[in-house]
């Protein structure tokens, strides 16, 4: 077993995570919500929505950015200014009537909304406990190791006879 990183590298990596993705929430919280709410609700959907929350985006952070893909919106904070890929990102909905209106009810009351935002809560989560529990992480993946080591010396023909597909559980 090779790390990747130290335990201090790891966690300080992980803290940095976890302040970006709180940024990233506290935008859709504090700022997208109440933005769509006070100045939108009822609006055609088109750039304005954009270039607002944009705005509002360069005043937290000078690279947080707000786009659209794949039809919903999303907040992406980068580590670096030339470092596109290394970002945390935040989807969520913008739920237009038949008419092409911004809902903001609707927008609140989506289901897909509501989840997408508890499921970046409980990663953020993932990671908070990933920090706190590194010790004994680490003593379950030495211990998998030298269980793996031992595993790989059976012979061959007797690990043929083993299905290890439903070995993964989730």
């Amino acid at each position: 077993m090779r790390l990747r990183s130290t335990k201090e590298e790891f966690i300080a990596d992980m803290s940095n995570t976890i302040a970006f993705r709180n940024t990233l929430n506290e935008f859709y919280v504090n700022v997208y919500l109440p933005m769509l709410c006070t100045k939108f609700d009822g609006k055609v959907y088109n750039k304005r929505l954009f270039t607002a929350l944009n705005a509002e985006a360069k005043k937290i952070h000078e690279w947080l950015w707000v786009g659209e893909e794949y039809g919903e919106i999303v907040f992406k904070l980068r580590r670096n200014q030339y470092n596109y890929n290394d970002c945390e990102s935040f989807m969520c909905r913008c739920v237009r009537t038949t008419d092409g209106r911004i809902s903001y009810k609707l927008t609140i009351n989506d289901t897909l909304n509501k989840a997408w935002a508890e499921n970046f809560n409980k990663h953020t989560e993932e990671i908070k406990e990933a920090i706190a529990k590194y010790d004994e992480y680490m003593k379950i993946a030495t211990e998998t190791e030298e269980a793996i080591k031992r595993y790989n010396k059976m012979p061959n023909v007797f690990r043929n006879n083993i299905d290890t597909v439903n070995m993964i559980v989730y």
